[in-house]
């Protein structure tokens, strides 16, 4: 794949991405955050494994098959679930722009782990990506008097996962290299799933609702097909081709796609301190992500 077709890759799957919060928030009307992820994770299990039932055979150290369990339960099973949790306390809107810190936390994770150089401009985007999250959860300056908002417990959790999000594509980089994207995203699913059954059971909460609408199912199937089958393969596809720097550069498309979105469909509502601190999120990661290096 060139470069260019990477890049309009990257686009089309975050801007997809974008559209998985509204998503979430209609079959949040149904199903428990839990059982949303579970269903989500089983169902776009089953059409990335019929389409890649080819090539799901691998020769990998074991060490590989380690990192891929890893990358399933810490870059996909915590992620997916916090997102769904922090929704459910919070709104598609403010999900949508706290996506945003998840470029810092790729530059973070790229410096620390695949030696990417931590520049000025990668230090400023991160001061930026932190003081927008702060406006987003407070809905105000920190040092004025006005009340908190209420759901600031769910904006806190949505901003833990983006930072668990970036895990997947700082981990998934070097295993794109022997791995093809197709059966990577798979088995990092599949790893995923195996570690939502249990916590699903342990939890004890009931994962079929009494009764189930058809924008919560449409939410579900969007999320299975489009996003963890989809959106999840063309994110690696485009991840084995440029670097994880570069690929931070374009989620700032998912608070684009993801405010416009819920706001047309009436799924939320943000005030000015909101949409600032949004504006500081993806010039913190625009800038960061500018450099290769």
């Amino acid at each position: 794949m060139t470069r260019s077709r990477a890049i309009f890759l990257l686009c089309i799957v975050n801007i997809a991405g974008g559209a998985s919060y509204v998503a979430t928030d209609y079959a949040l009307e149904c199903f428990s955050p839990l059982a949303t992820v579970l269903w989500r994770t089983l169902l776009g299990l089953i059409f990335l494994a019929l389409l890649s039932a080819r090539s799901l055979a691998l020769c990998l150290h074991f060490s590989d098959w380690l990192r891929i369990a890893a990358i399933g339960v810490f870059g996909y099973a915590v992620p997916v679930f916090l997102g769904t949790l922090g929704q459910k306390y919070s709104s598609p809107i403010n999900a949508s722009l706290l996506i945003g810190v998840e470029p810092v936390f790729i530059i973070l994770l790229a410096v620390l782990f695949l030696r990417e150089a931590l520049t000025i401009k990668k230090i400023i985007s991160i001061a930026l990506g932190i003081t927008g999250a702060g406006l987003i959860v407070l809905q105000n300056f920190p040092l004025t008097k006005t009340p908190v908002m209420a759901h600031w417990k769910g904006d806190v959790i949505l901003i833990l996962h983006g930072a668990f999000w970036a895990i997947y594509t700082v981990m998934g980089k070097p295993l794109l290299k022997t791995v093809p994207p197709l059966p990577l995203t798979t088995w990092v699913t599949f790893a995923g799933l195996a570690a939502l059954i249990p916590a699903s059971l342990a939890a004890g909460e009931p994962l079929w609702p009494p009764s189930v609408t058809a924008s919560a199912w449409a939410g579900i199937l969007f999320l299975a097909v489009v996003v963890n089958c989809l959106v999840t393969w063309g994110w690696n596809k485009a991840l084995e081709n440029v670097s994880a720097s570069m690929l931070a550069n374009f989620i700032f498309l998912q608070p684009l796609a993801g405010v416009i979105l819920s706001a047309a469909l009436g799924r939320g509502a943000v005030n000015s301190w909101g949409i600032t601190g949004g504006f500081l999120i993806l010039a913190g990661a625009y800038l960061a992500s500018r450099q290769e290096t």
